[in-house]
């Protein structure tokens, strides 16, 4: 998670810094959103770092506000409904 070895943003940072691009970020909250230009001509790159979907990172849901709030108004909702709800946006 966040800017951990194994996450997509370290990743990116890492490799554009070799070749002297650094990684804007666009929105840095979940799902996190960072841009970098490359090439010629000149593109602009965006890329999109969702949650995994891992069992310590679902049990996290039950404390973000957003979850909170549709919870108490549907108790069937659940947090994999959360998830879809996040994803769809970027599949």
């Amino acid at each position: 998670g966040g800017n951990s070895k194994n996450g997509p943003e370290y990743l990116f940072r890492r490799h554009l810094k070799t070749r002297g691009i650094r990684l804007r970020s666009v929105v840095d909250s979940v799902p996190r959103i960072h841009e970098f230009e490359m090439g010629t001509p000149v593109r602009l790159i965006k890329t999109v770092s969702l949650t995994a979907p891992s069992g310590s990172a679902n049990r996290a849901v039950g404390s973000i506000p957003q979850y909170k709030m549709r919870k108490a108004k549907d108790p069937d909702y659940t947090v994999l409904d959360f998830r879809i709800e996040q994803y769809q946006g970027f599949f």
